[in-house]
């Protein structure tokens, strides 16, 4: 009988990881806190030895480096990547040269900054037999499986368009939206109508727009730092799904047919479930072997988003 994960380790010593003294938000990740009690903390890297320290005696890591090669020979069961995007892709392939590879890889979206890179990954992990989850975390916020299933089953009508505000970069913004589009509707493209070929040609902060169900999902960036510029707005026959508040709440709006006299509305405030995304994700690590399958998805649509990211 093969041998449950039980321990864990982080590349990466930054806040992701846990490596804060400011009170986080229940909404932020924190690998270290919320891993613990469930896995044994292992090792913890970071370039910056004081980091790897730090989160060592803060959580009690049995080991902490600033070297990569220390942790190729530890049985890491699973190994938690939270450091720069522009890292992922070294770090990745050296973590599939390792003599004793992990079972399970968890890696912070994007997982590469380049498509032909997150390409060859997914190809070795492959080979590899190493399962990768990168975590866009809404993928497991109990609102997003109730909006799925409202979708699915029609219950809104038909989409007639959308629309997204992000802020900062294209690449770590946009791309949460972007993978909840797939969620939703499982087939996303870049438009190939109207005003989209006229976008703002730069790659960091870009207007563009992207298509669903054959209707358009435009995308608007603004250079503030607010994130009150960071929602979604979905627009269907019946209602209308959006969040807000940097995507932690979520509200629908129905069509209410009861008075054919007057448009009347009616108002659904979803309640906050950040806290169901800590615990979801955790079940699905825990059940990594049954949820193969579900990987393999969103490793396509991890490529997916690169594909799109790519030709913007």
């Amino acid at each position: 009988m093969k041998k449950k994960i039980s321990n864990f380790s982080i590349i990466g010593c930054g806040k992701v990881s846990g490596n804060t003294n400011i009170k986080s938000n229940p909404f932020d990740i924190n690998y270290s806190r919320n891993f613990k009690n469930t896995f044994k903390p292992l090792a913890c890297i970071d370039k910056n030895v004081s980091k790897a320290n730090d989160l060592k005696k803060k959580y009690k890591f049995k080991y902490s480096s600033n070297n990569l090669k220390d942790i190729s020979n530890l049985n890491s069961d699973i190994i938690i990547i939270s450091s720069n995007t522009n890292n992922h892709y070294n770090i990745l392939l050296k973590i599939s040269k390792f003599s004793k590879i992990p079972k399970l890889v968890i890696c912070e979206k994007p997982f590469t900054n380049d498509f032909y890179k997150a390409k060859k990954i997914l190809k070795i992990y492959k080979q590899k037999k190493i399962q990768l989850i990168i975590n866009y975390h809404r993928r497991w916020d109990s609102n997003i499986f109730f909006i799925k299933e409202l979708i699915k089953k029609k219950k809104l009508g038909e989409l007639r368009f959308g629309h997204v505000n992000y802020f900062r970069g294209v690449l770590n913004n946009s791309s949460h939206f972007i993978d909840l589009l797939f969620q939703f509707f499982h087939k996303v493209t870049i438009y190939e109508k109207g005003y989209q070929r006229r976008k703002i040609r730069r790659k960091k902060n870009i207007f563009f727009t992207l298509e669903a169900n054959k209707k358009p999902i435009f995308f608007s960036h603004f250079k503030s730092l607010d994130k009150l510029n960071f929602e979604m707005r979905l627009f269907f026959s019946k209602g209308v799904i959006e969040t807000f508040n940097s995507g932690i709440n979520w509200q629908l709006t129905l069509h209410d047919n009861s008075n054919k006299k007057y448009n009347n509305f009616k108002i659904i405030k979803f309640e906050k479930t950040y806290h169901t995304i800590r615990e979801n994700f955790l079940k699905f690590v825990l059940n990594y072997k049954k949820n193969k399958t579900i990987i393999k998805n969103y490793n396509r649509i991890d490529l997916n988003i690169h594909s799109i990211l790519r030709n913007l």
